[in-house]
């Protein structure tokens, strides 16, 4: 870089990204940077990549390439490691030894991290243990879903709940979803645990509904799937196959997520719209300027944040300002977190529409909530 600049680096590492490319015929190749690249080999032996690494620093030692009219001389380093856990946590390692090696000033050959058996695997790190246990419980379905009953303050009667999700793992641990599901964004496996608990859910409702209860259900969905183009078709087949009316789910995307895709959030409620689906944006007053998303993204409701509700009638309120403006464009108000009857009564006057919290409810296995005993008083 430093003799022939970026460009240069490009046109002088071009053949050898080609030449990588011929000589490992069929396997994935990433190209990281220029003149950094990656090659995933499965069902191999150790003796079998070394063999293939070392053909390729041959082959590139004997590249002449011109950069302005002056020879570059192709040099290589193969670093690498067998993969464990997963790809992710092998690049980083591979990538990891590549530099320390570099620094070291070691040039053209091929090292490998040690041979590891899984008896005796390096530990994984916190993200690594998190991320097995979200795989086991996917291939087991270990998760369970709890209902948290949604109170209407304004006199309506229907029957409404949040669904919330926990993964139990081999021990019978549960984990609240702020415990993995992050992790499980990150890795690209949270849609999977998403249409897990739709089917679920929907299983739940209908089999609640067959009963004589109006129930409607907020379902919370991930990026992931929002940003996943099919998902929306896949939702229409659910939900057409339970033969459910269109109301009886709303589904739920954070703020913060919906902030990170606008364009991907606002077809997916877009598409719940042609579905007479409604959709509601929560965590909702966490990010700079909250209401010029609400202006691209035209969610039918909107759950505040709970970190806002500990400021209600205090110098300080947030969560009065918030609530006014939001029926000013016409949102349906969902706050959460409501631990007394004095939180109640002000959220009454502070013009919510509906209120959930451990004072009303907690999460439960069964929607047994008496959404009759208000009317009875």
């Amino acid at each position: 870089r430093g003799q022939h600049g970026l460009l240069g680096v490009e046109q002088a590492t071009e053949p050898l990204h080609s030449l990588i490319i011929d000589m490992l015929d069929g396997t994935p190749v990433l190209k990281l940077s220029a003149g950094e690249y990656v090659a995933a080999f499965f069902n191999q032996s150790r003796e079998e990549v070394t063999g293939k690494a070392q053909r390729i620093l041959d082959a590139a030692s004997e590249l002449s390439v011109e950069v302005e009219e002056r020879t570059v001389h192709i040099t290589m380093t193969a670093s690498g490691a067998p993969i464990i856990a997963d790809v992710e946590h092998a690049l980083d390692a591979a990538y990891q030894l590549h530099h320390e090696k570099a620094a070291e000033g070691i040039r053209n050959t091929v090292i490998l991290e040690a041979e590891t058996s899984d008896d005796d695997a390096p530990e994984l790190d916190e993200a690594g243990r998190i991320l097995a246990t979200i795989n086991e419980a996917i291939e087991h379905q270990s998760f369970k879903l709890l209902f948290q009953p949604i109170i209407s303050l304004r006199g309506d009667a229907d029957e409404h709940y949040e669904v919330f999700l926990r993964m139990i793992d081999s021990d019978s641990v549960e984990y609240a979803p702020n415990n993995f599901l992050q992790t499980a964004i990150e890795h690209n496996v949270a849609a999977k645990i998403d249409r897990w608990v739709i089917l679920q859910a929907i299983k739940a409702l209908c089999v609640h509904r067959s009963k004589g209860h109006n129930t409607r259900l907020t379902i919370n969905v991930t990026s992931n799937s929002v940003a996943d183009g099919e998902f929306i078709k896949w939702l229409a087949v659910a939900i057409k196959a339970a033969r459910l009316p269109s109301d009886a789910v709303i589904f739920q995307i954070t703020e913060q997520d919906a902030n990170t895709y606008v364009r991907q959030t606002r077809e997916f409620v877009e598409g719940l719209r042609e579905m007479h689906c409604q959709s509601s944006i929560g965590r909702f007053g966490l990010i700079d300027r909250p209401f010029d998303l609400l202006s691209q993204i035209p969610a039918d409701m909107v759950k505040i944040d709970g970190s806002h509700v500990a400021s209600l009638q205090k110098e300080d309120d947030t969560i009065t300002p918030l609530l006014k403006e939001l029926q000013d464009l016409g949102k349906f108000t969902i706050v959460p977190m409501v631990e007394s009857a004095a939180q109640l009564a002000g959220l009454w006057q502070a013009g919510a529409n509906y209120v959930q919290g451990h004072y009303l409810q907690e999460p439960a296995r069964e929607m047994a909530y008496d959404f009759s005993t208000d009317d009875d008083d």
